[in-house]
């Protein structure tokens, strides 16, 4: 028989030995595959998803705080606007939570570090991937499960251009299968004219410049809010890059690529991985939208359900068979958050932000999320080190599952001689990097 654990200091308000963890998103009904292009990209469909994830780590992790005599409640609200969701934060603080999770776009993800540090919550980013979070907003009572825009913009260089992906394998040699392409030399930029997408452009060519040789900008047009797509085509038909990138939103990007396909140009191209262009409810529109454009396309993730290792097929089965639908990156951050949560209640013995703050920043604060590799947050913006994964798209199929594949992960978590933190710290920002100055 399981002993009960030790006691565990309670967050403020809390029923005894209760860990509440509070969800705070705008989360409208599911989205399928099959849904329009018009709703495919947008951020209400990545929370939706991101919120499964947290119900499904909250089943999981609440399973095993009843064997040692303890419960774990997730507490949910909606929120459109980041004013929602520092009012919401506010109900939800009352009531004793422990931590926040959520932050599907910047601003309401300033706004809910904000209410964090200012009431003695840990909040934990879920869906936020801009640089400003772990820079210019950095904050200490603020964590980071999401990738970074650095760390997608590292990945896709790498990827792009030494064309080299590796696949965890227990039947290759040394546990990994190594995936090559034809390097992409020449990047066409298409980006959107805005402060995001300017700053992701900025981060891209340092990733190109500094830090992957060999790769080189030839085109970067700017696109207004009334520039027509089509006026871009002529310009990647004569000058012909090895690549097309998309520094577009989600529903420009899905824009984009109708006309790509009308145009019929065959010059590969992807776009930047926001969450929601995570989604299998976006990869389906794209297929559905452009199905020779995208076909055999590759688009970086946070979590790729299909991928086959070290405890992947029995977290998307568990979590397939729950929701009945795809384990995408949203849902995988918000499940590895309350995860996460709970083991450093667990390790640090306290649901108190202070003592937790502590414990996640220690070096021995080392947590495992099916992703071959032991992960914790880094001492200098609290980003969480974690490979992120390339999509293969297939083709439209009816069965969500199918419409991508897994094709790699980056970087090799199995290199030998390295340290975990060393190959992990070869996506995003270093420290020399960082501008980071905890508020």
């Amino acid at each position: 028989m399981l002993a009960a654990a030790p006691a565990v200091r309670q967050a403020a308000g809390a029923p005894p030995n209760t860990l509440r963890i509070a969800y705070v998103a705008p989360t409208p009904g599911p989205a399928r595959a099959s849904a329009g292009a018009e709703r495919a990209g947008d951020v209400r469909v990545a929370a939706y998803s991101g919120l499964l994830g947290a119900r499904q780590g909250a089943a999981e992790t609440g399973y095993s705080a009843r064997l040692v005599g303890r419960r774990l409640e997730l507490l949910e609200a909606a929120a459109a606007t980041p004013d929602e969701a520092a009012a919401a934060a506010g109900r939800l603080a009352g009531r004793g939570v422990a931590a926040l999770l959520g932050g599907f776009d910047s601003a309401t993800a300033v706004a809910l570090s904000r209410f964090a540090r200012a009431h003695r919550l840990l909040f934990i980013n879920v869906g936020a991937t801009d640089d400003r979070l772990r820079n210019e907003e950095c904050d200490r009572y603020s964590f980071h499960v999401e990738a970074s825009d650095a760390m997608y913009l590292d990945a896709l260089a790498d990827w792009f251009i030494r064309g080299l992906a590796f696949l965890i394998d227990e039947n290759a040699p040394q546990g990994i299968q190594v995936i090559r392409r034809n390097p992409a030399r020449t990047w066409f930029l298409v980006t959107e004219d805005t402060p995001v997408e300017r700053a992701r452009r900025d981060r891209l060519r340092a990733a190109l410049e500094l830090r992957h040789w060999g790769g080189r900008v030839v085109a970067d047009v700017l696109v207004g809010r009334n520039t027509d797509i089509p006026d871009v085509l002529p310009a990647i038909r004569r000058i012909h890059p090895d690549l097309v990138f998309l520094l577009l939103s989600p529903g420009r990007q899905l824009a984009f690529y109708r006309r790509y396909e009308e145009a019929r140009l065959p010059v590969e191209t992807t776009g930047f991985p926001d969450p929601a262009a995570q989604t299998r409810a976006f990869f389906g529109a794209l297929l559905r939208t452009a199905p020779a454009a995208s076909r055999g396309g590759i688009r970086i993730v946070a979590w790729e359900p299909t991928f086959a290792a070290v405890g992947g097929p029995q977290l998307a089965q568990r979590f397939y068979r729950r929701w009945g639908h795809p384990m995408d990156g949203p849902a995988w951050t918000s499940w590895a958050a309350v995860k996460i949560v709970w083991d450093a209640v667990t390790g640090a013995q306290t649901a108190d932000a202070d003592g937790l703050l502590r414990y996640l920043e220690t070096p021995s604060a080392v947590f495992e999320a099916y992703q071959g590799i032991g992960m914790g947050f880094r001492p200098w913006d609290h980003q969480l080190r974690h490979p992120v994964m390339a999509s293969r798209l297939r083709a439209w199929s009816s069965d969500e599952t199918a419409l991508a594949e897994m094709y790699g992960q980056f970087p090799n978590v199995l290199a030998p001689g390295r340290e975990p933190d060393q190959v992990l710290d070869q996506l995003g920002d270093t420290a020399v990097m960082s501008r980071c100055r905890w508020h």
